[in-house]
């Protein structure tokens, strides 16, 4: 039986792209299957699974690299948010990487919300990540016409916003 954080494989990442991640992201915000399994088969994508029990909790997909990470996409499955999920998942993940200089996380700005409910799911997000030890930047980039706040989980260290949007732009690339 597996339990913790396990790297996804194959037909894995599969399943979790069209049973979760579909509908858990805009259709615009998802990269296509094919793009996330070669980018995995390259070496610069790693995708994981929480796993409870043996069951499948939540996932977490990072564009890898040097010193620092991003992470691409983030969630709970949907009848497993609420139970302390996130924040087990954020701790393991930040034991991970502790070796790398830190992890970027990109939050859509809820000051680009388009109503009252999505700018408030966008603050609780916010919050969650404050509380949970992650920095706000002041990096605001647009991808794919898509605004957000990087907010950063430092690792090793802390580092100034310069050299951390120098280690963004390497990671978008």
């Amino acid at each position: 039986m597996r339990d913790g954080l396990h790297f996804l494989f194959g037909r894995e990442i599969e399943v979790i792209y069209k049973h979760y991640m579909k509908a858990d992201f805009p259709e615009a915000e998802l990269k296509p299957l094919t793009k996330i399994q070669n980018m995995t088969k390259d070496g610069y994508y790693e995708p994981y699974g929480l796993y409870e029990a043996g069951a499948l909790q939540g996932y977490a997909f990072f564009v890898t690299g040097g010193e620092f990470c991003l992470l691409d996409y983030y969630a709970v499955l949907e009848e497993k948010r609420g139970g302390g999920y996130g924040i087990r998942f954020l701790k393991m993940i930040h034991r991970h990487y502790k070796e790398k200089g830190g992890i970027f996380f990109e939050v859509e700005r809820p000051d680009e919300a388009v109503n009252a409910e999505e700018r408030g799911i966008r603050e609780r997000r916010i919050a969650f990540y404050r509380k949970n030890g992650l920095k706000e930047t002041e990096i605001r980039p647009r991808v794919f016409g898509v605004g957000y706040r990087v907010m950063y989980l430092p690792c090793r260290r802390d580092e100034s916003d310069e050299m951390l949007k120098a280690e963004l732009d390497t990671l978008y690339r």
